[in-house]
């Protein structure tokens, strides 16, 4: 079975920390936490089943507004934007290896279209557990 969950905010100003600690085996530890803020946020809190493939999750952003993302899977999972078929953009999410993207970081936008749905495929062999938060304007 599929369990999915979508939380909507809109219209007021929500803020997301990001913090990133490195702690070397020997040396002092580096720390830094990063803010990000806009009006509206999708939260991902679902579980998708083992052979569970091409399974839609609603969710809409322009991804010129996004200001950060951030999702991670207990298992190895596929996710797809847009089309199960003919995806905008395919992701390989790692086993407890977050996914994460801010709008003052290295690389360009990780979408190549706005963002309607996705579709996540698990052939982990055991339910993943998937997690995040997705930050953008919608009124920029």
């Amino acid at each position: 079975a599929v369990v999915a969950g979508l939380l909507l905010s809109a219209m007021c100003l929500i803020s997301m920390s990001l913090k990133l600690t490195v702690e070397p085996s020997s040396g002092s530890s580096i720390s830094k936490t990063t803010t990000y803020s806009a009006d509206s946020q999708i939260q991902v809190d679902l579980a998708v089943a083992n052979g569970g493939t091409n399974i839609e999750h609603v969710v809409a952003f322009d991804k010129d507004s996004l200001q950060a993302i951030y999702l991670v899977s207990d298992q190895d999972v596929t996710l797809k934007t847009n089309s199960s078929g003919s995806p905008a953009d395919t992701i390989a999410l790692l086993a407890n290896v977050p996914f994460i993207w801010a709008d003052d970081g290295y690389i360009a936008v990780p979408f190549s279209a706005d963002v309607t749905k996705f579709y996540w495929t698990n052939a982990s062999g055991t339910t993943a557990n998937i997690q995040g938060k997705i930050l953008w304007d919608a009124t920029p």
